[in-house]
C-alpha cells in the first residue's frame, strides 16, 4: 500500500508534466486508433490496447487529485477526455472484430 501512496503523490507533485505528457499522447494514439480502424488496418487492436493504457493512466491521475478533494474544472475535462478516449478505444476493438477485421497479433 506504501507503493500506491508514493505513486499518487508522485502524479500529484508533477501534475504539469504528467498531463503535458499525457493529454497529446492520449489525443494522438486514440486519433491514430481510429485512423487505422477507418483503414481497416490489422494493427487496430494493438494501437487500441496502448491508448488504452494512456487512457487508464490519465483516469489514475485524475482519480490521485479526486481521492485527496480537488475537484476543480480541470478535473471534469481531464476525467472527460480520458474517459472518451477509453470508450472510442474499446469501441474501436469492438467494431474491428464484429467487422472482421484481420488482426496483426493472431
Amino acid at each position: 500500500m506504501d507503493h500506491l501512496h508514493h505513486l499518487l503523490a508522485f502524479s500529484r507533485d508533477y501534475c504539469a508534466t504528467v498531463c503535458t505528457f499525457l493529454i497529446p499522447l492520449c489525443i494522438l494514439s486514440t486519433s491514430q486508433t481510429l485512423w487505422l480502424l477507418y483503414r481497416q488496418h490489422p494493427w487496430v487492436v494493438p494501437a487500441a490496447g496502448g491508448a488504452m493504457l494512456l487512457a487508464l493512466t490519465l483516469l489514475g491521475h485524475v482519480l490521485s487529485w479526486i481521492v485527496i478533494g480537488v475537484v476543480m474544472g480541470p478535473t471534469y475535462f481531464l476525467f472527460g477526455l480520458g474517459g472518451t478516449a477509453l470508450f472510442l478505444n474499446t469501441w474501436a476493438v469492438w467494431w474491428s472484430r464484429k467487422h472482421s477485421i484481420p488482426n496483426a497479433i493472431s
